[in-house]
């Protein structure tokens, strides 16, 4: 099959979502930095600054697999503009809120930024007919790069100004200059998928979730188990509906389940826990742990492992191609689980910290790279936004519920009966992560060995 549009019209295409793509990581790792400010300002504790990261991702589980479908349906560039307006009306929100719950609702808009990636995979491969690893490699950094980038000057911003509300209005300008990338300068997409947006599915997706994370992080079990019930609800109905949001029928086969089982936990240990590294540098050194740092100091803390991961990112494809896809994954898991057990052993200094942490994320960079790209390998080419879809999803609903989950943590060990995390509640974060990324590893055995699927 002859690519749909010329070589040098693919290329340009690829650049220009690149760009897109180092916003879409600077925007979102630039909070990082200065969360400690916004708990200050709006007077939340470690765990409510958890809702910060989770209700972004929550919303992401209904932009995602219905921003996608729409994309297969109508067009992955119509799709992607929404997408970027969503996301600067939520960011300008974010930057003017007078309270934390008008602040959590421009987090809810950013959200939609969830489905740059799967759109402008989509985009990737019906310009290059079939996909290009390269070109997803090459997306992948530039998102890696702009959230080295992105944590670095947050808190540099923060530290130079003063002024948090300036801080928070710079991602807001810089996504509404990436307008024009959507609307003049990426060709639409060319393959269509017949179907329907499964509403209902929607409503039930996010209702369940929703209530689940809302449980758990009041630690009001019986909304959790309401929240499970609805979603066994919403699995017994999308077993039975003829074309689901979301196709479950699809997780059991021997090409897609482990690496969705991948996507599931490393979404739930790697997004889930973004926020603990900014946490932990923050807290005062007298406690006898934590690294107390500023907003600028963190940001220099975090573009050391933000660079590794646009390193491993952009070495993925020379791995994959050299060793094969199945062994890439399952390096990449084992790297990450090195970092956390170095977390879990030596965190006490800045040194110590940077090597754990540098170590986790240049294994993210590989695994974030390369699972898409053996999806939409095993995916026909009318699916590859739904495909790209239901990896996201995966990735942002595990990653809510890891930000809530170890939000609880940090809030129940405390030191000492004070509103601060115990040096045991990190520990025991990073120990998880570890024990998970070890479990990834293995599962990667469970996978058929390299195919395509070109139609």
């Amino acid at each position: 099959m002859a690519p749909i549009v010329s070589a040098p019209q693919a290329r340009r295409t690829i650049r220009y979502l690149a760009v897109l793509e180092f916003a879409n990581g600077l925007d979102q790792s630039w909070l990082l930095p200065v969360l400690p400010a916004i708990g200050e300002r709006y007077g939340v504790d470690a765990g409510g600054l958890s809702w910060a990261i989770s209700a972004n991702l929550l919303a992401s589980a209904l932009y995602v697999p219905i921003l996608t479908k729409l994309g297969d349906r109508y067009g992955h560039r119509r799709m992607l503009q929404i997408a970027v307006a969503l996301a600067t009306v939520g960011l300008v929100v974010v930057a003017v809120a007078p309270d934390y719950g008008l602040f959590l609702a421009g987090r809810v808009l950013v959200g939609a930024m969830t489905t740059f990636l799967p759109l402008n995979f989509a985009m990737v491969r019906d310009s290059s007919a079939g996909g290009s690893s390269a070109g997803i490699g090459v997306i992948v950094a530039s998102l890696t790069l702009g959230s080295a980038v992105g944590g670095l000057l947050g808190g540099a911003t923060l530290a130079w100004t003063g002024d948090l509300t300036l801080t928070l209005w710079v991602p807001a300008l810089l996504m509404a200059l990436c307008l024009i990338i959507p609307f003049r300068l990426v060709p639409e997409t060319t393959t269509r998928a017949e179907g329907r947006v499964d509403w209902p599915g929607a409503l039930l997706i996010g209702l369940g979730l929703g209530t689940f994370l809302l449980g758990v992080s009041k630690r009001e079990w019986s909304w959790a188990l309401a929240g499970l019930a609805v979603l066994s609800f919403w699995s017994w109905y999308a077993l039975r509906t003829r074309e689901p949001l979301v196709d479950l029928r699809r997780l059991g086969r021997r090409s897609i389940a482990p690496l969705l089982a991948i996507t599931a936990l490393m979404g739930f240990v790697l997004l889930g826990q973004n926020a603990m590294r900014s946490i932990y540098a923050g807290l005062n050194d007298d406690l006898g742990y934590g690294l107390g740092l500023g907003a600028a100091q963190i940001g220099l803390l975090l573009f050391p492992s933000s660079c590794a991961a646009s390193l491993g990112s952009a070495v993925t494809a020379r791995l994959a191609a050299r060793y094969g896809d199945r062994a890439t994954l399952a390096a990449g898991a084992l790297v990450i689980a090195a970092g956390y057990l170095e977390l879990t052993l030596a965190h006490g200094s800045v040194p110590a910290f940077l090597i754990g942490t540098c170590l986790e994320w240049f294994g993210s960079g590989i695994v974030f790279a390369i699972i898409p790209s053996m999806l939409l390998a095993r995916s026909p080419a009318t699916e590859a936004g739904v495909t790209s879809g239901m990896y996201n999803l995966l990735r942002s609903a595990a990653a809510s519920v890891g930000a809530t989950v170890f939000g609880v943590i940090l809030s129940t060990l405390v030191a000492g009966g004070r509103p601060v995390p115990a040096e045991s509640a990190f520990v025991a974060v990073w120990s998880i992560g570890a024990t998970l990324m070890a479990v990834c590893a293995l599962l990667v055995l469970l996978l058929r060995k390299d195919e395509t699927c070109a139609s």
